[in-house]
């Protein structure tokens, strides 16, 4: 027992010993010591193995003065052998640093290029700086971010993993949300300009890899980005250091937002001497060429290309008119309210050659059977189960309707749901497919989904009575009234500003329907919405307010004069120009 108790003091005396040890002679007086003696054992000189002999450790230090607030580096106190060209192949920390021409340790320091928290002695201390330091030690193949800030030319040979990233940020439309100044005027997803000043190199890869990582709510869609591109990106992220416009002063603040362009020339975007080649040819062929070095393919589908966020484009030659695309490329709102789709900051001539060469494509070919035609035309949205839950679907609002609800689609008409095929749903993403299956195709695909998805019978509404038109006419009483109404019943899922955001709303599915989507109002009948509110709408959470809420035709009608109002619109609702579907093709292909 004694023997045993003896070897364990002896165990944690040890333990002591070397605890001790650690608090009076730090690491960094272990590695110059280490070097102190391998210089001298090198050294041919016998005054300098004396003066080395005679060393002893000490910080080392450069002052930085020279670039931006000044820098204080200690890196050599343990680096200390990295201008000695006989360690180049010792290990770290005592190894030489590579020489690059023109760059002197004593000017430029380390944490310049290599980032870190230059004050610390300690490995942590000094290459982490703890967990709220924005700058750790940056990884090797990050360096390119750093020597471009010195390095500026944006066609500089020595940094291609800069060129690469930036060349993605517009080919992957990232310009369109984010602003970079002097790049990019993007407004949706928060500005980048000081990005690689501010946030770690490892927080803006992870951002890019998965945007739902450290934010699950982002809108912003998932890349199918190789490792290689996503490096790229993160390192020219990681070089935007710049300052903020709004942190300068007011009056430079003022200049630049009133000097801020309308669009990107187009040869920011492209390269010079893309953008030079384009001018030769016609405009459908400049909108091909131009298509896929835009953003469009990394979220729309088109071939063999798919971005996985936004609608196919194939069919879009006999769905959408030149000036529906031509307003949806300058603001997507305008057409579908909630489309995640930002404003485009391409010149007009661009949106022109996109336009026509979305027009002039010719249609992919599509198979004849109905369970081809709903994997290919639908399934994309709807899902493969008919759920609503297509691989697009959570990037869409309003979200797909899920066709499985037997309490919505055994409740509508064969005829309203082939419409709502044929035509598409305005302010939706539902694109009228009549232009590319015609009435009868459009009829059996209405049959499959119901005969494949939707379980039980029909239950078509009887004897319901509703007028066709408004019996209240439009006036500003009449909306004010409407108003009362709409307070009183309505805002708790629709919202108080009518955008289908009420406090309700989060439990609810389908979602309350935007009444501000003034391409939907005036895209559906005055009867169609007077039917739904008075007697609900079945499969949804929206109750039937003429019975619930005991609403009368004429307080209906003043509640859609309002819901007129607050579109801008007064009496009549025509259909938008641009709302039009194009014609449906007179034969199946």
């Amino acid at each position: 027992m004694r023997q045993a108790l003896a070897f364990l003091s002896v165990i944690v005396l040890a333990i002591h010993g070397v605890v001790f040890r650690d608090q009076l002679v730090a690491r960094w007086q272990e590695h110059q010591t280490q070097y102190f003696a391998q210089a001298e054992k090198l050294a041919d000189n016998p005054e300098v193995k004396k003066t080395l002999a005679a060393r002893r450790p000490a910080i080392e230090q450069i002052i930085v003065r020279s670039f931006g607030p000044e820098r204080v580096d200690r890196c050599t106190t343990c680096h200390i052998a990295i201008d000695d060209p006989r360690f180049e192949k010792a290990d770290q920390p005592l190894r030489t640093h590579p020489q690059i021409p023109g760059h002197k340790f004593e000017t430029f320091g380390c944490t310049l290029c290599h980032e870190g928290q230059g004050r610390g002695v300690e490995a942590f201390d000094a290459h982490e700086g703890g967990h709220d330091w924005p700058w750790p030690l940056l990884d090797k193949e990050l360096i390119e971010a750093n020597c471009v800030q010195c390095h500026n030319d944006p066609g500089w040979a020595h940094a291609p993993k800069v060129a690469a990233g930036r060349k993605l940020f517009f080919e992957r439309a990232c310009y369109t949300c984010h602003t970079i100044s002097g790049l990019s005027y993007g407004s949706i997803g928060p500005e980048l300009t000081e990005v690689g000043r501010k946030r770690r190199a490892s927080f803006v890869k992870e951002k890019i890899e998965n945007p739902r990582a450290s934010n699950p709510v982002s809108t912003m869609p998932r890349q199918d980005l190789t490792p290689e591109q996503v490096l790229e990106l993160t390192t020219f992220l990681k070089a935007q250091q710049g300052n903020r416009i709004t942190r300068a002063p007011i009056q430079q603040f003022l200049a630049t937002q009133a000097a801020r362009p309308e669009s990107l020339p187009l040869t920011s975007v492209v390269g010079a001497e893309m953008a030079a080649q384009l001018a030769a040819l016609p405009a459908a062929q400049r909108g091909e060429a131009i298509l896929p070095k835009v953003g469009c393919l990394s979220c729309h589908k088109l071939g063999d290309r798919d971005g996985k966020v936004g609608p196919e484009l194939g069919y879009t030659s006999v769905q959408r008119g030149h000036d529906w695309l031509m307003t949806h490329f300058k603001d997507p709102k305008a057409v579908v309210p909630g489309s995640l789709m930002p404003p485009y900051p391409l010149p007009g001539e661009a949106f022109e050659d996109l336009t026509q060469h979305l027009l002039a494509r010719p249609l992919p070919a599509l198979a004849a059977d109905p369970a081809s035609e709903y994997k290919e035309l639908c399934a994309r949205c709807h899902g493969e189960t008919g759920k609503g839950d297509g691989v697009i679907a959570q990037y869409l609002d309003p979200r797909p309707r899920d066709l499985t609800k037997a309490a919505f689609m055994r409740t509508k008409t064969r005829e309203r749901l082939t419409t709502s095929v044929m035509e598409g749903v305005g302010g939706t993403s539902m694109a009228p497919w009549g232009g590319v299956l015609g009435q009868e195709r459009a009829k059996a695909l209405v049959e499959y989904v119901i005969a494949t998805f939707t379980k039980g019978e029909d239950r078509f509404p009887k004897d319901r009575k509703f007028p066709q038109a408004n019996p209240v006419a439009f006036s500003v009483e009449s909306a004010a009234r409407g108003e009362a109404v709409y307070l009183n019943r309505c805002w708790g899922c629709h919202g108080k500003k009518a955008d289908g955001n009420g406090p309700n709303a989060v439990s609810i599915s389908p979602r309350p329907r935007n009444l501000r989507n003034k391409p939907f109002v005036t895209s559906v009948s005055y009867a169609r919405l007077h039917e739904s509110i008075k007697y609900g709408v079945q499969g949804t959470a929206m109750p039937a307010a003429g019975y619930d809420f005991n609403l009368s035709d004429e307080q209906i009608g003043d509640l859609l004069n309002y819901v007129l109002q607050i579109n801008g619109l007064g009496q009549a609702t025509p259909k938008l120009a641009f709302d039009k579907p194009s014609p449906p093709i007179p034969t199946a292909r």
